[in-house]
């Protein structure tokens, strides 16, 4: 099984063993129940709850993908491109430059709040577009942005350099970390690498884009 957030069309549910798609959230029903169907992020919950991240907040869709309310007391219309529910929180992401930054809602008391102090070398007072979150380990959450890629503290509620992986400027659509503890690092339109922690810092083990060179070279 597997769910497609779509920009601007609802949200595709595709069964792959029949490769198949069906379409939820249509405009027409978006335009009746007067929310945005515009989905760039999505989430499932353990109650078979779906949140949506729109550019009009974040909405709340049943198991049968139909629209139930907006998610109170989130900041209304900010620009996240991802949203990651852990526990008890609600991770979203913004590449706004009104809104940028990490938003935490607890699930439980309905309350939110933003992280926006980046910082570090060459990084200080840089409004960082964030753009994409993913799980690193019970207290820490990987933080791809348009400068960079950032490890944050969930306990602390802070930011924190990964030596030998950030780079000023980089512009970071993708981060994950697998079972055996690997970051794999996308950048926009230069390919994947990807990170084995080694001693003190994190260490290069493979580079797709350098690999994907060297394969054309061979094959001409």
């Amino acid at each position: 099984m597997l769910w497609v957030a779509s920009w601007g069309k609802g949200v595709d549910y595709c069964n792959l063993k029949e490769q198949r798609f069906r379409s939820f959230l249509s405009a027409a029903e978006s335009r009746r129940g007067k929310f945005s169907n515009f989905i760039r992020g999505i989430a499932e919950s353990a109650d078979d709850d779906f949140y949506c991240s729109t550019p009009s907040g974040i909405i709340v869709l049943n198991k049968a993908l139909r629209f139930k309310h907006y998610l109170p007391g989130v900041t209304h219309k900010i620009a996240s491109p991802d949203i990651l529910l852990s526990g008890q929180y609600l991770y979203y992401v913004s590449d706004g430059y009104a809104d940028y930054g990490l938003y935490r809602y607890d699930m439980k008391s309905g309350k939110e709040s933003r992280y926006i102090n980046v910082s570090g070398e060459n990084f200080t007072n840089t409004k960082n577009l964030l753009y994409q979150v993913s799980k690193m380990d019970e207290f820490a959450l990987l933080v791809s942005s348009l400068n960079g890629l950032w490890k944050f503290e969930t306990d602390k509620g802070k930011f924190d350099l990964l030596p030998g992986i950030t780079t000023a400027g980089e512009q970071v659509c993708f981060s994950y970390m697998d079972k055996r503890k690997q970051v794999y690092k996308g950048i926009n339109l230069l390919g994947m690498t990807v990170y084995r922690f080694e001693g003190n810092s994190w260490k290069e083990v493979f580079r797709l884009n350098k690999k994907f060179n060297e394969t054309l070279r061979r094959n001409k």
